[in-house]
């Protein structure tokens, strides 16, 4: 599982979670099902990491997740706390995406929108880590979003090309997708 690289504490909220509270604050929702990682767990910025074995070295894994600027979802905050100073912007929400140690990208998406990712990775023999740390501004509260985090052996993928022509409305189009051994049909 996720364990913490720098900062305090996970801090994951619901996607109906309210940040300040204020009159103007909007839910961000999560990406995919119920909860998201916030970043800056109050009120330091945190990076979590996790070790992944058993990869084939060498092989391409596609790593994908989401982000969202949280900060932009509750415009009301920095007003209500005057000590905060201004609104930072571009500096409030920015996220280092890690792999084994290198840096994969430097993210700030400017957008209460939740936006994905996708980058290809080679794994390394023995254990491979994926950390993600927040470096935007410390101790705002707010960090960026982060959620449904994926990462898939690219070999498993399929590339499915092809086009379907002469086809009616209402006619059912059937596609049978086989690696040689096993088949499944696509309705």
């Amino acid at each position: 599982g996720w364990t913490i690289y720098s900062g305090d504490e996970m801090q994951i909220h619901s996607g109906s979670h309210n940040m300040s509270g204020g009159p103007n604050a909007v839910p961000l929702g999560a990406a995919d099902g119920d909860y998201y990682m916030d970043m800056e767990s109050s009120p330091n910025a945190i990076g979590i990491e996790q070790t992944i074995s058993g990869l084939d070295a060498g092989n391409l894994y596609n790593l994908s997740f989401s982000v969202a600027d949280k900060a932009l979802a509750d415009p009301g905050y920095y007003a209500n706390n005057p000590q905060l100073g201004e609104y930072q912007g571009t500096t409030s929400t920015i996220l280092e995406v890690y792999w084994n140690g290198g840096l994969v990208k430097t993210i700030h998406t400017g957008t209460t929108e939740w936006l994905e990712f996708s980058f290809d990775l080679e794994a390394q023999g023995g254990d491979n880590t994926l950390r993600f740390v927040e470096i935007g501004v410390d101790g705002d509260n707010h960090g960026s979003a982060l959620d449904d985090i994926k990462l898939v052996d690219k070999a498993a993928l399929l590339d499915i090309q092809g086009t379907v022509d002469n086809v009616s409305d209402g006619e059912t189009v059937t596609l049978t997708i086989t690696d040689g051994t096993n088949s499944q049909d696509v309705t």
